[in-house]
């Protein structure tokens, strides 16, 4: 290993003893003659040890200890002073400053050599030790981290519900949600006014990671935020479209850095009447008593000229008696000739029965990486 000795004196012909002195291969020596540029120096080359003259015209060699230890960058370099035998100084002020030893001018060559050898040796341990405690103390700050990561990502986990029921006389409410796999990627959430007003929010983000359940969390947290700030129990097209608008404002892909779909849903029954919101999905399907089906068409709803593109929003009416049904996957959806040869046979039995028409659904539908979220509702 090499060490960088920085030998300071303002006497020239002291500097070329020490070089003659340290001729040990594994010695990198640099040289100064005044505090100023022993001060530089060190900044620059970082040695492992300086051999620092005291008594120096301008800036002593107390001085120039004094403002090492003041720089961050040097503080931690180890000093040995020198002194002439005839000098009166004050030893004992160098060592409280924190100087490791005094070497004695005019210098005996063994003895120079093994004191610094001895205590470069010693500066060498100290870093070792310095090392160790730096690694323990980052391993222990990396094992408190995960652990407080840990507890953060199970507390998200174990928010999930994974099964909505709602049952009122003039509809019922069944929807499920299948993780796959931890973290969830999916949420559904709903509100009822009365017996006529029902308000859904179903959510599926498109990657299985934590920066997704994160804004998932967060995205529920704004949905029942509004739905706990509302006053009146029939909300408006208004009220509607200024919470898609500030949804979309408040939790853009490009910030969160993941990306997500979702249903919004509004059924004013006593009215007959039905407002969807969606993002990269197709409009509900209803299922008739008959065991026909289509999906729910009505009129275009105006939104903000930024969210035209991004946004689907209409408003339909509602046929009186049948089952809405919703399937979220990311950006898949059944395929038809899996819904209808497999899944809609039964749903035609079950229309009154939303649980058991989710059952059904749950058994036929495709596994795959992202959560499956279901809905259905009976009128």
């Amino acid at each position: 290993m090499r060490y960088k000795i920085l030998a300071v004196d303002d006497n020239t012909l002291n500097i070329k003893l020490l070089r003659h002195a340290l001729v040990d291969p594994n010695y990198e020596i640099y040289t100064a003659i005044s505090g100023e540029e022993a001060l530089e120096k060190a900044a620059k080359h970082k040695p492992d040890l300086i051999l620092l003259d005291v008594v120096m015209p301008g800036m002593d060699g107390f001085e120039v200890y004094r403002r090492l230890q003041e720089n961050k960058e040097t503080a931690d370099i180890r000093v040995l002073f020198l002194s002439a035998k005839n000098e009166a100084i004050d030893k004992t002020r160098g060592l409280a400053l924190g100087a490791i030893d005094y070497l004695t001018k005019p210098f005996d060559m063994t003895e120079i050599n093994a004191r610094i050898r001895n205590h470069l040796k010693m500066n060498e341990r100290y870093i070792q030790l310095v090392r160790k405690i730096q690694m323990l103390e980052r391993n222990e700050q990396k094992d408190k981290t995960k652990e407080q990561t840990d507890k953060v990502l199970k507390l998200l986990q174990t928010t999930d519900q994974e099964e909505i029921s709602v049952n009122k006389k003039a509809y019922k409410l069944q929807a499920y949600i299948i993780n796959s796999e931890k973290p969830s990627n999916g949420f559904f959430l709903s509100r009822h006014f009365d017996s006529q007003r029902l308000f859904f929010f179903s959510f599926s983000g498109l990657d299985k990671d934590y920066p997704t359940l994160l804004l998932k969390q967060m995205m529920q947290k704004f949905i029942q935020g509004f739905l706990s700030s509302l006053r009146s129990t029939r909300l408006s097209v208004t009220v509607l479209n200024q919470l898609v608008t500030n949804l979309i404002l408040a939790f853009p892909d490009e910030r969160y850095q993941t990306s997500y779909t979702f249903i919004l849903g509004y059924l004013d029954l006593s009215a007959g009447e039905g407002y969807f919101y969606l993002e990269n999905q197709h409009m509900p399907l209803w299922i008739y008593p008959d065991g026909t089906y289509r999906p729910l068409k009505g009129k275009k709803l105006k939104l903000g000229s930024s969210l035209v593109t991004l946004i689907k929003a209409e408003k339909v009416t509602l046929p009186k008696k049948g089952m809405l049904f919703c399937y979220q996957n990311g950006l898949q959806k059944l395929p038809n000739d899996l819904f209808e040869q497999r899944i809609l046979p039964h749903l035609k039995k079950t229309w009154k029965n939303p649980n058991k028409a989710l059952q059904i659904v749950k058994k036929y539908a495709l596994k795959n990486k992202n959560d499956s979220v279901f809905t259905a509702i009976s009128v």
